[in-house]
Parts: structure tokens; C-alpha cells; sequence
């Protein structure tokens, strides 16, 4: 139970340590096999275009100091920001859905199916920046 909490309260330093990072629509504390212990999760909003959902894991991968992975699953692709915080496990994501994800491979210029793939955060703010002003 002590971990349960500490993990808790990780997770409302990083919100309190990042008050202008995008905004984060569900936290989750707990155990992932993935994570392969307990960790935090913060669910980014979806439903909105590849622009705001590349962009927000971006600004939380670069306030986190780490890179974004894109990874391709059976049915989405995941956006996701991993970072280790005071020795706990955090990870920002959202899903992408088929436009979002061609959108991205347009913006950047790599095709991200069937794969994992790493970005630094500022390529992606500066490829959907210049995708925006085209």
C-alpha cells in the first residue's frame, strides 16, 4: 500500500511541477506488465487532430526531458512520453487513429507502421509548426 501512495503522490508532484504542460484528461496509478511494476499514467484527451495530439505529448516529453515513442499496436498507435521522475515510472500518452497517423508520417517523413519509433520532441513541434503554416 505504502508504494500505491507514493506512486499517488508522484503523480500530483509532476502535475503541480508542470502547470502548463497540455492538459491531462485520467491519471492511473498502478501496476503495468508493460512498465513491469507500478508506475503513473496520465492520459492525454483524445478525439482532436494529429496536430494537438502529436504536439501535447511533445510539450510533456519535452517538459519531461525524455523522447516520444510512436508505437504501432493492433488497432492504434500509441504517442507516448516515458520518463523516469524521482525514481518512478511516468508515461504521458493519447492514441492515433488512421488520418492522425497519416498525418504524421506526412509531417515528418517516416512511416511509423509496424514499428516503434523515437523522436526528439522539438522535430515534432517543428514539423507540425511548419505543417501549420503551410
Amino acid at each position: 500500500m505504502n508504494e500505491l501512495m507514493e506512486m499517488t503522490e508522484l503523480a500530483a508532484r509532476v502535475l503541480r511541477k508542470h502547470p502548463v504542460a497540455p492538459r491531462v484528461a485520467y491519471v492511473s496509478v498502478g501496476y503495468g506488465s508493460a512498465r513491469g511494476g507500478l508506475g503513473v499514467d496520465f492520459q492525454l484527451p483524445g478525439g482532436r487532430n494529429a496536430q494537438q495530439a502529436v504536439t501535447s505529448v511533445a510539450r510533456w516529453a519535452a517538459a519531461l526531458d525524455t523522447v516520444v515513442s510512436v508505437i504501432d499496436h493492433d488497432n492504434y498507435v500509441e504517442i507516448s512520453a516515458y520518463a523516469t521522475v524521482d525514481g518512478g515510472p511516468v508515461r504521458v500518452w493519447d492514441h492515433l487513429h488512421g488520418r492522425e497517423i497519416a498525418e504524421l508520417i506526412m509531417a515528418t517523413g517516416v512511416d511509423v507502421y509496424d514499428t516503434r519509433t523515437e523522436f526528439e520532441p522539438a522535430v515534432l513541434l517543428a514539423a507540425f509548426a511548419a505543417e501549420a503554416v503551410a
